[in-house]
């Protein structure tokens, strides 16, 4: 079953930023204005000042205005940002 078809997705906030290129992902700017923030914050992080990574998509987790987690690829998704979502959600 798809993610998006599960209680969990119903119980979060998704939303997604597609960029031309992975370089332009850690640009604000290409970012939508309210989420802008996010991506601010990540690049004060070891990874975000490191981006080096081509690794896609890379995933945030935010929760009361603060970011919790960020990860990348799909190994990321299912080790780290899908046991936190279980975690803030319940289900």
């Amino acid at each position: 079953m798809p993610w998006r078809n599960t209680p969990q997705y119903a119980a979060v906030e998704y939303r997604r930023i597609e960029v031309n290129s992975w370089r332009l992902v850690i640009l604000p700017s290409e970012w939508p204005a309210d989420l802008r923030w996010i991506v601010e914050e990540f690049r004060k992080t070891e990874a975000g000042r490191n981006h080096e990574s081509k690794w896609s998509p890379r995933f945030y987790v935010v929760q009361d205005h603060k970011l919790l987690r960020t990860a990348a690829g799909f190994g990321g998704w299912d080790n780290e940002i899908q046991p936190l979502l279980k975690r803030i959600t319940g289900v």
